[in-house]
C-alpha cells in the first residue's frame, strides 16, 4: 500500500468512526446538537491519538457538510435517504447506513429549526473525505459514486476538483 492509499484509508476509517461516534452521542443523549456531537467526537479521536489535531478538524468539517446536506434533502424533498445518495442502500455496509441515517434524520429536527441561518454551500472539492453517494462535477458533469466512504479524487473525465449533489429531480 503506498502512503497516500495508506492515509486515504486513515482518514476514511476516521470518518466512519466518527459518524458511529455522533450516533452513540445521540442515542445517548450526550450532544444537545450535531457541532456539539461532532465536536465531541473530534475532540475524543484527538485524546485516543486516533487523528491529529488537524485531521479531526477536517474530517468533522466534512461528516458536518454530508450530514447538512442529507438533512437538507430530507426535510425539503419528502424523499428518502437512498434517494439522497442516488444508489441502493443494500450496496452500503449496513452498520455505516444506519448509523449515518440516524444522524441524518436527528439533524432534520436540527435543521428545520434552524432553517432561517442554514447556508449549504454544496461544494465538495478533491481531497475531501465523502460518505457514500453520487457527486456530479460541476466542470464536466461527469458523475462520480462512492459506496462507501472515501476520498474524493480529482474528476476522472475532465481533472476537476470541485463537484456538487445536484437535485433529486436531476437524473444520474
Amino acid at each position: 500500500m503506498t502512503p497516500t492509499e495508506k492515509r486515504s484509508e486513515h482518514l476514511t476509517h476516521g470518518y466512519n468512526r466518527m459518524v458511529e461516534r455522533v450516533r452513540s452521542a445521540f442515542e445517548h443523549g450526550t450532544a444537545a446538537s450535531l457541532l456539539h456531537a461532532i465536536q465531541l467526537c473530534k475532540d475524543k479521536a484527538f485524546e485516543l491519538q486516533e487523528l491529529s489535531k488537524e485531521e479531526a478538524e477536517r474530517i468533522g468539517d466534512f461528516l458536518h457538510r454530508d450530514v447538512q446536506d442529507a438533512a437538507e434533502y430530507l426535510a425539503n424533498s419528502g424523499g428518502d435517504l437512498a434517494d439522497w445518495m442516488r444508489f441502493d442502500l443494500e450496496l452500503i455496509e449496513e452498520r455505516l447506513a444506519e448509523s449515518f441515517f440516524i444522524v441524518a434524520d436527528r439533524t432534520c429536527i436540527e435543521l428545520s429549526q434552524l432553517a432561517e441561518e442554514a447556508q449549504h454551500v454544496g461544494e465538495y472539492l478533491t481531497g475531501d473525505v465523502v460518505g457514500p453517494g453520487s457527486l456530479q462535477c460541476s466542470a464536466c458533469d461527469h458523475w462520480v459514486r462512492f459506496q462507501e466512504t472515501s476520498q474524493l479524487p480529482v474528476c476522472p473525465a475532465c481533472g476537476g476538483g470541485i463537484f456538487k449533489r445536484p437535485p433529486a429531480e436531476q437524473d444520474l
